[in-house]
């Protein structure tokens, strides 16, 4: 059964009781993604601001600027929650899971103009490239800090980088998490200048294409207008999970 607590490649489990799970990478503090608590029950409010201060605590002391929840899958907030998260700064998001057999894609028409290929030591500036412009549109700092993540995720056998060109011009990329029965797609963008020309849909092509026999697994934001694209594409949705993510004061 493919469930949300696949989706961690890039991150460790260092604690786990009855009640939540706590995920965190050392080397990537400033990744909101690779650090955060996913909550095993549906808390109330004053458990949630008992887990919420353990969090609190722990992100403090590794001088991390930020704490982030997820609730248990296909469980929603508690309107007591709901109310306490909007007046304490917290961000509220709804992701949702898709997967599909790699032989069920249904793709629109080819554009012979888009290349794909796996990452190699000549194609990797190129592609840090082209990821430090996407990464720009949030900040010049996390845009630094990222780079030396691509490093990493070249030399890390359960990762593949895969770069896309249009006309011989890099303008695309995603991340292929590499588990036992499954292939995640992560990271997954096109420049926006380039998009709309089926360089995204020749990505998931080359995905399907080297999946063999593993299921394609992929996280959307229910807000996005890309999981539509992937229904018509014959993803099956599996199950959603919200989360809540607040900014902490920068770490001295």
């Amino acid at each position: 059964m493919i469930t949300f607590d696949m989706i961690t490649s890039k991150t460790e489990l260092i604690e786990e009781n009855e009640f939540y799970k706590l995920y965190h990478n050392h080397d990537a503090r400033f990744m909101y993604d690779y650090n955060f608590m996913r909550l095993k029950y549906q808390p109330t409010l004053e458990e949630f601001k008992l887990i919420e201060k353990i969090l609190l605590e722990f992100h403090e002391d590794m001088e991390m600027d930020h704490v982030k929840f997820y609730w248990p899958e296909d469980y929603g907030f508690t309107e007591l929650i709901i109310d306490y998260l909007s007046s304490n700064g917290y961000g509220i998001e709804i992701l949702e899971l898709y997967a599909i057999d790699p032989k069920d894609f249904t793709p629109t028409k080819r554009n012979p103009a888009v290349t794909v290929e796996f990452v190699t030591e000549e194609s990797l500036k190129s592609f840090k490239q082209i990821n430090r412009v996407q990464d720009t549109d949030i900040s010049e700092t996390f845009a630094d800090q990222k780079q030396d993540l691509y490093d990493q995720d070249f030399d890390d056998s359960a990762i593949q980088q895969v770069i896309a060109y249009l006309n011989g011009i890099p303008v695309g990329s995603v991340d292929l998490l590499i588990q036992e029965n499954t292939i995640e797609i992560d990271n997954f963008f096109v420049l926006e200048e380039y998009q709309r020309q089926g360089v995204g849909t020749e990505i998931q092509r080359f995905v399907m294409e080297n999946a063999g026999s593993k299921t394609v697994i992929l996280v959307a934001d229910a807000e996005d207008t890309p999981k539509d694209m992937y229904l018509k594409q014959n993803y099956t949705y599996l199950s959603y999970q919200v989360g809540a993510l607040k900014e902490l004061s920068a770490p001295k």
